[in-house]
């Protein structure tokens, strides 16, 4: 679990540093990365949510 967390936080990271330091790809990057991280939560939330048999 704490594993999505990092992995979440580090794409936040790279999407941040895309804006202020890439010239060519500025909005591209950022939106993959903040697309990656909602679906990463859309995952966490059903895999949550089943019930246990």
């Amino acid at each position: 679990m704490r594993v999505y967390y990092l992995f979440e936080l580090f794409l936040a990271l790279f999407g941040l540093y895309a804006v202020v330091y890439e010239v060519e790809i500025r909005v591209l990057v950022p939106l993959l990365c903040l697309i990656i991280v909602y679906l990463f939560e859309v995952f966490q939330a059903k895999r949550l949510k089943k019930p246990k048999k």
